[in-house]
Formats: C-alpha cells, structure tokens, sequence
C-alpha cells in the first residue's frame, strides 16, 4: 500500500509537471515502462504466462485494461492540469467511497455499518482538508505596522 500511494504521488507530481504533453501521448509512455516492468518481474519469479480462458475473465481484464488502467490515467491527467496536486490528490481518497456505492448498487453488495461510517469519515476529511480553503492571513500585530525605532 505504500509503494502503491508514493507511486500514485509521484505520478501527480510528474503529471503536474509534463501538463504540456498531451495525456494519451503520457499514457502510452507510463504504461509501456509499467508494462515492461511487470513482465520482468513475472519473469524473474518464474510466474507461468496464460491468457483467459473464461468469458468473465476476459471481460474483467478488457475492461481493466481500457476503462480501468488507460482511462482512468488519462483523466487523472486531465484534472492534474487544472487543479492543484493537493487538490488532486484528493480524489483518490475518494475511490473507496465511490467503490461502496457501486458496489452496493452493481452486485448488490450489503452496505455494511463500518463500511458506512468509514466513507461518512472519509468524506468529512475531505471537506475539511480539501474544500476548507486556504487559512485567513493572520492579523497585523503592533510590531508589525510601526516603523523601527531609530537611535
């Protein structure tokens, strides 16, 4: 999970700085080292290579593939060019919550009560830390606003 978070920051990092590009063009770059970096590490742990053979699991991977993974990238992209990367980061705190409600509502997966009160407390730290705004300047205090004393 870890690895996984400081990849996704990073990936907002360098997202915010290569907004020139355009994101399919970033996309089609990101995956073809993420994919090339996956199969050695398959290959070096000697995993066996084997293509679905059940209908479902294909849908499952062409949907991860397209939809899930290329999609996904190319929007995440999208929106690092026009909000802040803190205010992007963001979203991703989201995905649970997002994946509660489909979840419930596609495979009619119970809501259950610590499920509910985690998305409830997901969803106040999001408003608090990223649609609070900026602190109000602190006010001027005497030192301040006078001139230094002269000798």
């Amino acid at each position: 999970m870890l690895g996984a978070n400081l990849a996704v920051g990073q990936s907002i990092i360098l997202g915010k700085q290569l907004s020139a590009n355009h994101p399919a063009m970033t996309n089609a770059v990101a995956m073809t080292i993420a994919a090339l970096l996956l199969i050695m590490l398959s290959a070096s742990v000697n995993e066996a290579w084997a293509l679905p053979t059940q209908p479902g699991v294909a849908a499952a991977l062409a949907y991860l593939v397209t939809l899930g993974s290329v999609g996904l990238f190319i929007l995440v992209l999208l929106v690092v060019r026009t909000w802040t990367s803190s205010a992007s980061s963001y979203m991703f705190v989201l995905f649970p919550v997002v994946t509660l409600g489909l979840a419930a509502w596609l495979i009619d997966e119970p809501m259950t009560l610590p499920a509910v009160l985690g998305a409830a407390l997901v969803m106040a730290g999001v408003c608090f830390g990223a649609l609070s705004g900026p602190a109000p300047p602190a006010p001027a205090t005497p030192t301040d606003v006078l001139p230094p004393p002269t000798r």
